[in-house]
């Protein structure tokens, strides 16, 4: 009987052992630090004053994974203050891994002209972004995106009203690791 008691405490000993380091590396995978910044080519329409873009949400692909959210708020970027002048639009921590895909929700724009403010409508408030990038938690992957405001910003002449629309044209411009 007592070998009964001594194999049956050194067996469930290793099985309690096996899940605790199991359950510990599964849930302490490694991730890594990716910075998204945001900038814009000049825009053509000397009589803008501001373009206003509202970003609410922001999503990372992984190869073999869910979309994973990478914007914590909802950020409001000024495309003319943007121009050749990075900003920062999220500093996170991602799962390591090779990741494909950007996706940015855009809920508004408004665009300033003359001092005159006006509301743009945005047909197409999700933005799908090619984007192949590794996350390794040695390096920091920064990726920095292009939004061309000169080709997002569509201005239908309507006699003294003008209508804004923003069909967004967003690229990457380079991915680089430190």
């Amino acid at each position: 009987m007592r070998k009964f008691v001594i194999f049956f405490l050194v067996i469930t000993l290793a099985i309690v052992s096996f899940l605790m380091v199991g359950c510990a590396s599964f849930f302490s995978g490694s991730y890594g630090n990716v910075k998204i910044y945001m900038k814009d080519s000049p825009v053509n329409l000397e009589e803008v004053d501001h373009v206003y873009v509202t970003f609410t949400d922001a999503y990372a692909h992984k190869i073999g994974g869910p979309f994973k959210k990478i914007l914590q708020k909802e950020t409001t970027l000024d495309l003319k203050e943007l121009m050749d002048n990075p900003t920062l639009l999220t500093n996170i921590q991602l799962e390591e891994g090779k990741y494909t895909e950007l996706t940015l929700t855009i809920s508004g724009a408004e665009i300033v002209v003359n001092g005159e403010t006006y509301s743009m409508e945005v047909p197409s408030q999700d933005i799908k972004i090619p984007c192949v990038f590794e996350v390794n938690g040695s390096k920091i992957a920064n990726i920095l995106l292009d939004f061309n405001g000169k080709n997002s910003i569509e201005v239908i002449k309507a006699g003294n009203n003008d209508k804004y629309i923003l069909r967004p044209v967003i690229i990457v411009e380079s991915i680089s690791y430190e």
